[in-house]
């Protein structure tokens, strides 16, 4: 009987040893569980700004002959004899809400004469009430202005604003006979591009 008694407090003592070592495991997996949620928790706040992305509107530039034309887009310049000077003026304005930077250039230059020596002839002196430098040329020379590349009187314009161009054209005293009875038409061409920084 004492044989008996001993083998069951020794199942006992495992037993208890068994179970004290389950919940040692448990409170060591609960203490690194509480260990880690305490490393993870954090007050927080945030904070947000929204806002819209809106683009300016198109350049919207006008020109109107206002001196010297048969129309208000239409000029005729006849009659020049050697060493005589004709001129149009051409108002060139902002029509739209936003500032933008201008050029002039030509298009569809065309010469009747003769290795077009009419255009080569005929001096061609441009003003404006911008801030664009006067240019003093040829129409021939004129005509390789093509684009805005190439343009020339480079200037910007505010909302609203408005600009008077001058041209006076010029047939020179040495011109020849080769000019006589000739003609060049041209048009004159403002290009207006949105400015930059707007």
């Amino acid at each position: 009987m004492a044989h008996h008694a001993e083998g069951t407090e020794q199942q006992q003592g495992g037993a208890k040893v068994w179970v004290i070592g389950v919940l040692v495991a448990v409170a060591v997996i609960l203490a690194a569980w509480l260990v880690y949620r305490a490393s993870n928790a954090a007050f927080s706040d945030k904070a947000q700004v929204g806002g819209s992305i809106e683009t300016a509107g198109a350049p919207d530039i006008t020109a109107e002959i206002t001196a010297g034309g048969t129309s208000s887009t239409t000029f005729d310049l006849s009659g020049l004899t050697p060493g005589d000077s004709k001129t149009v003026t051409v108002d060139v304005a902002n029509a739209g809400s936003v500032p933008f930077d201008v050029k002039l250039y030509s298009a569809d230059l065309t010469d009747s004469s003769s290795s077009a020596y009419l255009s080569q002839q005929l001096a061609l002196d441009i003003t404006s009430t911008g801030t664009a430098s006067g240019v003093s040329t040829t129409l021939a020379d004129f005509g390789n202005a093509t684009d805005w590349s190439n343009g020339i009187m480079a200037d910007s314009m505010d909302a609203a604003a408005s600009y008077d161009y001058t041209f006076e054209f010029t047939l020179d005293e040495g011109a020849s006979n080769d000019a006589a009875g000739q003609d060049v038409s041209v048009k004159l061409v403002w290009e207006a591009q949105t400015a930059s920084g707007n």
